[in-house]
C-alpha cells in the first residue's frame, strides 16, 4: 500500500488515513509481517522494504521517503506456499523485484537469422537468467549453428526494456 504525490506505486494506493491507519488496516487483514517502504527519488525512483536509508549516496536521506507498507495476509501466505518464518524473505524479494522494474532492470532477448526474428521474450528481471534463456533458444532454434555462432548472434541483442 502506498501513497506518493508524483507517483502511483504498489498495489493499492493510501487513501486519505494516515500511516497508523494504513498499518491498522494492514493488521485486520491478517498481517503477520509488516515493512515500511522507502523510495530513493532523485534522476529516477528506486524502493526498498525495511530500511529508511538504504542508498549510501543518499547518506543524509534526503531524497529518501516513507511512501507506504508492504504486508502479508491469509491470502497470500497462502498464495506464496511458504512457511511463516520466510514471509518477510519473501516480500523483501518482491520488493526488490519491483524496485528492478521502477528503475528500468528489465531485460529480453532476440534470436534472429540475418535479419528474421526466430525467438524473443522480453520481462526477465535478471540479464544472466536472459542471456541463458536466449542462448537455449537459440541452440534450439538455430541447432546447425555452432555455439561459438550462438554468442555473436545472441549476445548483443540483450536489452533493457524501453
Amino acid at each position: 500500500v502506498c501513497g506518493h504525490r508524483d507517483y502511483e506505486l504498489g498495489d493499492e494506493q493510501v487513501g486519505s488515513g494516515s500511516l497508523d491507519d494504513v498499518i491498522a488496516d494492514a493488521k485486520e487483514r491478517g498481517a503477520t509481517v509488516i515493512l515500511p517502504l522507502y523510495l530513493y527519488d532523485h534522476s529516477g525512483i528506486s524502493m526498498s522494504a525495511g530500511s529508511p536509508n538504504p542508498h549510501w549516496f543518499d547518506a543524509q536521506g534526503w531524497d529518501t521517503s516513507l511512501v507506504g507498507i508492504i504486508f502479508d495476509t491469509d491470502e497470500s501466505r497462502e498464495k506464496m506456499g511458504t512457511s511463516p518464518e520466510h514471509v518477510e524473505e519473501v516480500l523483501r524479494a518482491e520488493v526488490e523485484e519491483y524496485d528492478a522494474y521502477l528503475r528500468g532492470n528489465v531485460f529480453g532477448y532476440m534470436v534472429k537469422d540475418g535479419d528474421e526474428i526466430l525467438q524473443s521474450c522480453w520481462g526477465f528481471y535478471d540479464v544472466d537468467y536472459a542471456m541463458h534463456e536466449g542462448l537455449a533458444v537459440a541452440e534450439y532454434a538455430l541447432p546447425e549453428v555452432e555455439h561459438e555462432h550462438t554468442n555473436r548472434l545472441v549476445g548483443p541483442m540483450f536489452a533493457r526494456m524501453p
